[in-house]
C-alpha cells in the first residue's frame, strides 16, 4: 500500500503536490465544521428539551446575556436560526470540497491519460509491432481503476478519519466517562467481527 503512495507521488507534478495540500487543509475545516456542527445541536437539544437550562448552563447564560433577548422562547429562536446557519455553511463547504477533490481527481486523469497516450503515440513503430493494441488500451483505462482503487479511497479515508478523531475529542470534551465506554464497546463489536 505505500509503495502504491510513493508511485502515485512520484508521478505528481509540484502544481499538483500543492492542490493535495490544499485539499487536505479543506478535509481539515469540514471536520472542524462537522464537530461545530455537531457541537451546536447538543446545546440546542437541551434548550428544546429544558428551557430553564439556560440558567443552569455557564455557555448558555452567557449568550443569553450577550444577545439582549428578553424572551426565552426569541433566545430559542435564535438558537434555532443560527444551527440552521451553521448547517447550511457547512454543507455548502462540504459540496464546494467535494467539487474541488473532483476536479483535481478529473484533471489528475487526465494528465496521467494523456502522458501515457503521448508517449504511445511518440513510441517507434516497432514498439506498435511488438504489442497488442488492447494492452494497450487495457493500460490507458487501468489509470482510471488506479486513481478511484488508490487516490479516491485514501482521500475518503482520510476525510473520515479526520471526523471521527474530531468527534471523538468533542465526546471527551463533553462527557469523557461516556467516551472510553463507547470506545471500549466499539473495540469489543470489532473484536468480535474482525
Amino acid at each position: 500500500m505505500i509503495s502504491a503512495f510513493e508511485k502515485l507521488s512520484s508521478l505528481l507534478d509540484f502544481r499538483e503536490k500543492i492542490r493535495v495540500l490544499i485539499l487536505f487543509f479543506l478535509v481539515l475545516i469540514g471536520t472542524l465544521l462537522e464537530v461545530l456542527g455537531i457541537g451546536a445541536l447538543l446545546p440546542l437539544v437541551t434548550l428544546l428539551s429544558k428551557p430553564d437550562a439556560i440558567h443552569e448552563s455557564p455557555y448558555l447564560s452567557k449568550a443569553y446575556e450577550l444577545t439582549h433577548i428578553s424572551s426565552i422562547n426569541g433566545f430559542i429562536i435564535l438558537c434555532l436560526i443560527v444551527v440552521l446557519a451553521i448547517y447550511i455553511f457547512k454543507n455548502a463547504f462540504l459540496f464546494l470540497t467535494t467539487y474541488i477533490q473532483g476536479r483535481f481527481l478529473y484533471s489528475y486523469y487526465r494528465r496521467l491519460s494523456t502522458r501515457l497516450f503521448r508517449l504511445y503515440l511518440l513510441s517507434p513503430y516497432s514498439f506498435h509491432l511488438k504489442r497488442n493494441s488492447a494492452e494497450l488500451l487495457r493500460n490507458l483505462q487501468a489509470i482510471s481503476k488506479v486513481i478511484q482503487g488508490v487516490l479516491l479511497t485514501s482521500i475518503v479515508l482520510i476525510t473520515e478519519a479526520t471526523v471521527i478523531v474530531g468527534l471523538f475529542i468533542l465526546l471527551v470534551y463533553v462527557d469523557p466517562n461516556s467516551a472510553i465506554i463507547i470506545i471500549l464497546g466499539m473495540c469489543v463489536f470489532m473484536g468480535m467481527f474482525y
